[in-house]
């Protein structure tokens, strides 16, 4: 549940997968203060019989959404979200000085 890389993600994917394990990506969108009430948003991505962990996505976040069998997809959702929430911020910071 953490925002890593698409590489580090791959990697981490086949590491259990040498280890006979499986791997889940569950990123999150959202803020401590969403976290803390329980309102996070969730991308789970991987093995589809084991991505649906939906009592333990359920008591962290409002919505969790399956983003396919590709662990690395969850943390490419998140980085691409945050670029585009910084660009939005970057844009209406030149927006506003603009106008000065």
């Amino acid at each position: 549940m953490s925002t890593i890389s698409v590489a580090l993600s791959k990697r981490l994917a086949q590491a259990h997968a040498q280890a006979g394990q499986r791997y889940i990506a569950a990123t999150v969108m959202g803020r401590p203060d969403m976290a803390a009430a329980g309102n996070l948003f969730i991308l789970a991505a991987g093995d589809p019989a084991r991505r649906d962990l939906r009592p333990l996505f359920d008591l962290l976040g409002q919505k969790t959404s399956n983003v396919g069998p590709e662990p690395s997809a969850a943390n490419l959702i998140k980085l691409t979200g945050n670029f585009l929430q910084a660009a939005v911020i970057e844009a209406l910071g030149r927006g506003s000085r603009a106008h000065r």
